[in-house]
């Protein structure tokens, strides 16, 4: 096991936009866990009571004058925070518990992995080894700032975040570990901005978070990676994008029945299962075709680039 040369110092990062209603259930956990060094909460322009729910909290209450973004609001407050260990959470989580902070916090201050993820238990996780090949899009994430700090600033505007979070960690640090929590949930758009705003702000989402995953394919992807890539045929590569362009509209499409009484619970899981695995089939594809071997070599010799 891998020791961190450093004392470990926990500050907690939460955007809220207009989760009054909500934050108290987060908060009253947080405030009362004794390993958390400080607790910032950036009210991300919000227009109702959440400034005054924040002054019943011993936090540290930073307040952005608009709407910018989760991922904006996450850099205001790590440039504010002291310690070199993240703890973001969403502002809407429901069930966090001490026990699963502590479970979060150990791989990461123990500097077995660079960030340490929370999700929801969907249907979907009950496969436990699904968890290895799905991305991990969860707002409720410990990570080291060093981490963070070499993450490039595109990724952090939006729901860009937490796919830039995973990516950086997976070729530039030491990974991500991630579990699914029967504990946690989290109020969906629909219920909380009514039916239409709601649907609009998931497909908001669901469009960053594409376009994150397509950016990553053609930009920040290693050199290495891209080298290899270039021994499968664009015919291949064309394929693959297609059918996963099809994959995410019918999720949406998914999505919709959700909304159905009759079809919420149903459709849930195969909803998830589309967005998050079938998206990523050009990613798993390329990830096949590379030997062990040259994977390996390719980490070392990134990491060996970043001086890490």
């Amino acid at each position: 096991m891998t020791k961190q040369n450093f004392t470990p110092i926990v500050s907690v990062v939460i955007a809220s936009y207009n989760e009054a209603q909500r934050l108290h259930s987060v908060l009253q956990v947080l405030t009362t866990h004794p390993h958390l060094s400080e607790i910032i909460v950036v009210n991300d322009g919000s227009t109702d009571n959440t400034c005054e729910v924040l002054r019943t909290y011993p936090i540290i209450n930073l307040t952005l004058p608009i709407n910018k973004g989760k991922g904006y609001a996450l850099e205001v407050g790590v440039r504010h925070a002291k310690g070199n260990i993240l703890f973001f959470c969403d502002a809407d989580m429901t069930g966090m518990t001490h026990a699963i902070i502590d479970e979060m916090l150990l791989p990461v201050t123990q500097g077995q992995v660079d960030v340490s993820i929370a999700m929801q238990h969907r249907a979907l996780y009950r496969v436990r080894s699904l968890l290895l090949f799905t991305p991990l899009i969860s707002g409720d994430r410990v990570l080291t700032k060093k981490l963070w700090n070499r993450i490039p600033a595109y990724y952090k505007h939006g729901f860009r975040i937490e796919v830039g979070i995973n990516f950086y960690a997976r070729y530039t640090g030491k990974g991500l570990r991630g579990k699914a929590y029967t504990e946690l949930s989290q109020a969906i758009k629909e219920k909380k901005y009514g039916y239409i705003e709601g649907f609009k702000r998931r497909l908001f989402m669901m469009r960053d978070i594409l376009v994150t995953i397509f950016y990553i394919q053609f930009h920040d992807i290693p050199s290495l990676m891209r080298h290899h890539r270039q021994l499968l045929t664009r015919r291949l590569m064309l394929f693959n994008y297609s059918v996963s362009v099809l994959c995410i509209g019918t999720g949406v499409g998914i999505v919709l029945l959700r909304t159905i009484p009759p079809f919420n619970h149903i459709l849930s899981a195969l909803s998830i299962g589309i967005l998050l695995i079938l998206s990523h089939i050009p990613h798993f594809i390329f990830t096949f075709l590379m030997s062990i071997k040259n994977r390996k070599q390719m980490y070392v010799d990134m990491r060996e680039k970043k001086g890490i």
